[in-house]
This record gives C-alpha cells, structure tokens and sequence, in this order.
C-alpha cells in the first residue's frame, strides 16, 4: 500500500514538474476556462499560432515573458503543450504550419 502511495506521488510530481517547465523549443500550451478565447488570448500575449480548439491553443513564442504576459491577458493556466496533445481532434482544431 505504501508503495502504491510513493508511486502516485512520483507519477503527480512528474506530472506537475513537466507542466510546469517549459518546452525546448519555445511551444506552449494556453488554457481558458469557461470562454472559448485561448487563440484570442494566445496571440494577443504575443503567441504564433501552431494549432487550436476553443479553450485550448499550443503556440509558439520565443519571448521569455510569454507566460506572464499570457496570464495577464486572461490564460487560466500556460503549460508544457505535450500535455494538450489530446486537447485535440484532428476534424475540430485548427492548424496553421510553422
């Protein structure tokens, strides 16, 4: 039982520190809750597009001060965006090529 515990709790925290760092190439993902505005929010905070569904959008942005910005134009949460991957159905979200 314990072990099950330790496990859960290394599986959270490696979940949580992926999040919460930043991807290599300057991709993240932004998440709105309650209003389908992530694109809106994404480029108003200085954010290329790559792809898009209402509350979710992964851009790119090679400013270091994307995340803040983003969190002040209304992002709910700016995280790793190899966590969005299943925010996305290939017929519903947009794509645009980097």
């Amino acid at each position: 039982m314990v072990v099950a515990a330790l496990n859960g709790c290394a599986f959270t925290l490696a979940i949580l520190l992926l999040a919460l760092s930043p991807s290599a190439d300057g991709r993240y993902a932004v998440y709105v809750a309650g209003a389908p505005r992530a694109a809106e929010i994404a480029a108003a905070a200085g954010g290329e597009i790559i792809a898009a569904s209402a509350s979710v959008a992964v851009v790119h942005s090679g400013d270091p001060g994307f995340r803040r910005r983003a969190a002040a134009a209304g992002a709910t949460l700016v995280f790793n965006p190899l966590l969005a991957l299943g925010c996305f159905d290939a017929s519903a979200a947009t794509s645009r090529s980097e």
